[in-house]
């Protein structure tokens, strides 16, 4: 009878510890399981981002294909024109005009030079 007890106490001693193992793997599955989840909600959001970033990409070349995006582009870096739609010198129009004031001459003066 006493090895009918021990054999049946080191069965029920196994049997606890096949139960306590397959407790384990299953938590330890389920945290994984956790991470994993975390992970793929983490991509998710980058994803949409990257495709929104790709979108705005996207709709920026749009804008570089149409014709005349390049003499715009030319114009707004460089200030090239094409001929025709702007004034040449704009320059010029720009600096302040200084108004000459005529010297007078004194009306003798001018009789005198009349006559030179």
């Amino acid at each position: 009878m006493r090895l009918r007890s021990t054999a049946s106490l080191f069965v029920f001693f196994v049997a606890c510890a096949l139960i306590i193992n397959l407790l384990l793997g299953l938590f330890k599955q389920i945290v994984s399981q956790k991470k994993i989840s975390l992970y793929l909600d983490q991509k998710k959001v980058e994803l949409e981002k990257l495709e929104e970033e790709n979108k705005i990409l996207k709709e920026g070349l749009k804008e570089t294909e149409k014709p005349d995006f390049l003499s715009s582009e030319a114009g707004r870096l460089f200030g090239l024109t094409k001929d025709g739609l702007f004034p040449q010198n704009t320059a010029e129009e720009e600096k302040p005009k200084t108004q000459t004031v005529p010297v007078k001459i004194p009306n003798w003066q001018k009789w005198a030079n009349l006559f030179k």
